[in-house]
């Protein structure tokens, strides 16, 4: 591990979603909620939920699979695109054979 590397005692490692929770959650005022923070990334998507309260943060859970994350969702929705567009136009053409139009579509 990094942190052993660098000679640190290293007691626990924190997934991103979750050190993000307990940080919003200590940076708040001391009332007591419950708050859920997700991490959509390229590839992944992870979620922790957190109970704050004055005394103490617990984490009721954390999850997630890094197997689908914005890329998925963006293919998705681009896909989804294409379907319209055929439906609209009552054509069978992939306009993703386009290279300009599939660039468009990506950003």
């Amino acid at each position: 591990m990094a942190g052993e590397i660098a000679g640190l005692n290293v007691r626990q490692i924190l997934n991103e979603p979750t050190a993000a929770a307990i940080a919003y959650g200590t940076v708040e005022t001391g009332e007591e909620k419950v708050v859920l923070v997700y991490d959509l990334g390229g590839g992944t998507f992870y979620i922790t939920m957190i109970h704050v309260k004055p005394e103490a943060i617990e984490v009721i859970c954390t999850g997630g699979d890094h197997n689908i994350g914005g890329k998925n969702w963006d293919d998705r929705i681009i896909q989804h695109l294409v379907e319209q567009f055929q439906v609209q136009t009552s054509s069978n053409e992939d306009i993703l054979e386009d290279a300009d139009t599939w660039q468009e579509l990506q950003f």
